[in-house]
């Protein structure tokens, strides 16, 4: 399993991620992919799992959750966030 994760700028990946997604080999690979954002929907999971499915991963759960933006959502990812990480990625782990 290959854990992949980014925080969300301008609704994207960082550009570090997607360059390392373009530039590796992911086919037959399981890929659970995990993220932050201001709004917390997961755009940076969603186009990493696009860029990703061109590259024949499987995708396997992608977890995100709101991040610290600018003064919006301070203490964010907090410790509730963690857990919920920790426990997708468990989960991931016995399946």
């Amino acid at each position: 399993m290959v854990y992949l994760g980014s925080g969300c700028y301008g609704g994207k990946p960082a550009k570090i991620m997607m360059k390392f997604i373009k530039d590796n080999n992911f086919k037959s690979r399981n890929v659970a992919l995990f993220g932050t954002s201001g709004s917390g929907e997961g755009f940076e999971c969603r186009k990493m799992e696009n860029l990703l499915i061109t590259k024949d991963a499987s995708i396997k759960g992608k977890f995100f959750c709101k991040g610290k933006f600018l003064f919006a959502n301070r203490g964010r990812p907090n410790d509730e966030d963690i857990n919920d990480a920790k426990e997708f990625a468990q989960k991931l782990k016995q399946n």
